[in-house]
């Protein structure tokens, strides 16, 4: 049993903590995660990348380059946000 114990796996989202392999989503940040701080951190920069995407890449491409951009951009924003809020609530 002390074997189990040692594991490096979160009984709250099962992930290992290790940058790259397990994604931030998983983590339920319910306080029990062994790698809530950590996932803080992952989804605070994919957060912040997010906003240089969109104030600091795409302003500066040409027009129709952004107009492409945004249009993808849009669709699959509503798709992602449908899934994880609107299918969740059925």
């Amino acid at each position: 049993m002390d074997e189990l114990n040692k594991l490096p796996y979160c009984p709250e989202c099962s992930g290992c903590g290790d940058e790259g392999c397990c994604s931030p989503l998983n983590c339920t940040m319910k306080g029990d995660c062994s790698y809530g701080e950590t996932n803080l951190q992952h989804l605070k920069f994919g957060y912040r990348m997010y906003n240089y995407m969109e104030e600091e890449i795409i302003p500066h491409l040409p027009l129709d380059v952004q107009d492409k951009i945004t249009e993808r951009w849009d669709e699959i924003y509503d798709k992602v946000y449908d899934e994880k809020y609107l299918e969740n609530k059925k």
